[in-house]
C-alpha cells in the first residue's frame, strides 16, 4: 500500500515539475517575444530619424537633432525659426520686466529681484 502512495505521490511532484518547467518556457517566450517587439519598435524609430522620436510637432519645428559619430549622444540646437522664436520671447519677456518695473519705487524692484533671485535658486536645486 506504500508503495502505491509512493508511485502516486512520485507521478504528482512529477507532473507538477513539468507543468512548471512548461509554465517557464512559456513566460520565456512571451518575454521574448516582447523583447522583440521593442527592438523592432526601436529600428523603426531609428529609421524615421530622430526628429521622429519627439511627441510635439512645435517642438520639432524648432530644433535639430544630430547624433554623434563617436557614440550614441545627440546634440539638440534650435534653427532658424527656434532662433527667430528665442528672440521674440526675450524681447516680450524683457517688456514684461519694464512694465513691471516701471510701478515699482527703486528699492522695491530691488528687493523684488532679490527675493525673485532666492526662488529662482531654491527651483534648480
Amino acid at each position: 500500500m506504500n508503495i502505491i502512495k509512493h508511485a502516486q505521490h512520485t507521478h504528482t511532484q512529477t507532473h507538477t515539475e513539468t507543468h512548471r518547467h512548461t509554465q517557464k518556457k512559456e513566460r520565456d517566450r512571451e518575454m521574448e517575444t516582447e523583447r522583440q517587439k521593442q527592438r523592432d519598435r526601436d529600428r523603426e524609430t531609428e529609421r524615421e530619424g530622430f526628429q521622429g522620436k519627439l511627441k510635439k510637432n512645435k517642438t520639432k519645428k524648432l530644433i535639430n537633432i544630430t547624433k554623434s559619430d563617436n557614440d550614441s549622444s545627440k546634440k539638440v540646437n534650435s534653427n532658424n525659426i527656434g532662433v527667430e522664436k528665442m528672440i521674440v520671447l526675450k524681447s516680450t519677456l524683457k517688456q514684461i520686466e519694464n512694465q513691471l518695473f516701471n510701478s515699482f519705487a527703486p528699492n522695491d524692484s530691488k528687493f523684488f529681484i532679490k527675493q525673485l533671485t532666492i526662488l529662482a535658486r531654491k527651483a534648480m536645486f
